[in-house]
């Protein structure tokens, strides 16, 4: 059975484990604080046993200035898990006036953290072209 945790249990996290969960997943989730259905990113042992146990995990946890806070935390444990397949999920809406970044339409943007959650290389262009409006 796919077993996913989640880093992050925002509006998208959500989304996500409500689809996952009727298609059959195993989900475990993490929020900032615990509220009865996920864990609180401060639990460290509990996360540490879902990380352990996950065949997937998602980050959805946004930067704090140039430090991952996930990967600052449990990037070892990640880099060391069972999963296959470790992703990160960022929405440009929670960010605020980006000076024309992310978020304007007009491009996507790339950060690269290293394992002890530093930022890596500086931001980078991933795509400016596209059809239509982004959405």
């Amino acid at each position: 059975m796919a077993n996913l945790l989640i880093l992050g249990m925002g509006y998208t996290g959500s989304t996500l484990a409500t689809r996952l969960r009727a298609e059959g997943w195993s989900i475990a989730s993490v929020r900032r604080e615990s509220d009865g259905q996920s864990l609180s990113f401060a639990d460290q042992p509990a996360v540490l046993h879902q990380i352990a146990m996950a065949t997937h995990i998602l980050s959805s946890v946004p930067p704090a200035g140039d430090t991952d806070p996930v990967l600052a935390t449990y990037g070892d444990a990640i880099a060391q898990s069972p999963a296959h397949w470790i992703g990160y999920l960022s929405s440009t809406g929670v960010y605020g006036d980006t000076g024309g970044n992310d978020g304007s339409s007009y491009g996507v943007f790339s950060k690269v953290f290293n394992a002890n959650g530093t930022q890596a290389v500086a931001e980078q262009v991933v795509s400016t072209t596209i059809s239509g409006q982004q959405s």
